[in-house]
Protein backbone atom coordinates (compact mmCIF):
# COMPACT_ATOMS: atom_id res chain seq x y z
CA UNK A 1 0.00 0.00 0.00
CA UNK A 2 3.04 2.71 0.92
CA UNK A 3 4.61 1.37 -2.32
CA UNK A 4 2.02 3.17 -4.19
CA UNK A 5 1.46 5.96 -2.81
CA UNK A 6 5.69 6.23 -2.66
CA UNK A 7 5.62 5.09 -6.43
CA UNK A 8 3.25 7.82 -7.69
CA UNK A 9 4.50 10.84 -5.29
CA UNK A 10 6.86 11.63 -7.98
CA UNK A 11 4.15 11.72 -10.99
CA UNK A 12 2.10 14.17 -9.11
CA UNK A 13 4.98 16.65 -8.14
CA UNK A 14 5.80 15.93 -11.66
CA UNK A 15 2.50 16.54 -13.45
CA UNK A 16 1.77 19.66 -11.04
CA UNK A 17 4.93 21.26 -11.66
CA UNK A 18 5.18 20.93 -15.32
CA UNK A 19 1.17 22.50 -15.69
CA UNK A 20 2.23 25.24 -13.44
CA UNK A 21 5.28 25.69 -14.99
CA UNK A 22 4.65 25.23 -18.83
CA UNK A 23 0.53 25.80 -19.00
CA UNK A 24 0.07 29.03 -17.18
CA UNK A 25 -2.68 27.06 -14.86
CA UNK A 26 -4.25 28.16 -11.97
CA UNK A 27 -3.50 25.92 -8.80
CA UNK A 28 -7.04 23.82 -8.78
CA UNK A 29 -6.84 23.34 -12.67
CA UNK A 30 -3.29 22.02 -11.86
CA UNK A 31 -4.30 19.60 -9.37
CA UNK A 32 -7.14 18.35 -10.97
CA UNK A 33 -4.97 17.80 -14.26
CA UNK A 34 -2.52 16.26 -11.57
CA UNK A 35 -5.25 13.81 -9.95
CA UNK A 36 -6.86 13.15 -12.95
CA UNK A 37 -3.95 12.13 -15.00
CA UNK A 38 -3.03 10.13 -12.27
CA UNK A 39 -5.92 8.15 -11.71
CA UNK A 40 -6.16 7.29 -15.08
CA UNK A 41 -3.38 5.94 -15.11
CA UNK A 42 -3.44 3.92 -12.05
CA UNK A 43 -6.87 2.78 -13.64
CA UNK A 44 -5.22 1.56 -16.94
CA UNK A 45 -2.40 -0.02 -15.11
CA UNK A 46 -5.35 -1.84 -12.90
CA UNK A 47 -6.74 -2.69 -16.25
CA UNK A 48 -4.07 -4.03 -17.52
CA UNK A 49 -3.38 -6.33 -14.59
CA UNK A 50 -6.63 -8.36 -15.46
CA UNK A 51 -4.60 -10.42 -17.88
CA UNK A 52 -1.71 -11.08 -16.12
CA UNK A 53 -1.41 -14.33 -14.67
CA UNK A 54 0.46 -13.41 -11.00
CA UNK A 55 -1.52 -10.08 -10.78
CA UNK A 56 -4.56 -8.80 -9.54
CA UNK A 57 -6.44 -5.78 -9.68
CA UNK A 58 -7.73 -3.49 -6.42
CA UNK A 59 -9.58 -0.78 -6.16
CA UNK A 60 -7.52 0.29 -2.99
CA UNK A 61 -4.86 0.08 -5.21
CA UNK A 62 -6.04 3.06 -7.86
CA UNK A 63 -7.03 5.27 -4.67
CA UNK A 64 -3.96 4.83 -2.77
CA UNK A 65 -1.82 5.95 -6.15
CA UNK A 66 -4.24 8.85 -6.21
CA UNK A 67 -2.96 9.86 -3.02
CA UNK A 68 0.45 9.44 -3.94
CA UNK A 69 -0.43 11.89 -6.72
CA UNK A 70 -2.22 14.29 -4.19
CA UNK A 71 0.51 14.13 -2.09
CA UNK A 72 3.16 14.65 -4.23
CA UNK A 73 1.73 17.59 -6.21
CA UNK A 74 0.77 19.28 -2.62
CA UNK A 75 4.78 18.89 -1.72
CA UNK A 76 5.39 20.58 -5.13
CA UNK A 77 3.14 23.77 -3.81
CA UNK A 78 4.89 23.71 -0.46
CA UNK A 79 8.18 23.36 -2.08
CA UNK A 80 7.27 26.19 -4.53
CA UNK A 81 5.75 28.64 -1.71
CA UNK A 82 9.43 27.92 0.48
CA UNK A 83 11.72 28.47 -2.78
CA UNK A 84 9.97 31.52 -4.18
CA UNK A 85 9.49 33.65 -1.09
Amino acid sequence: MSVNIFGFLPFGFAVYGWTRKYGDWKDMMAMGAALLLGAGISLFIELLQVYLPTRDSSLTDVITNVLGTYIGARLFQEARGILYR
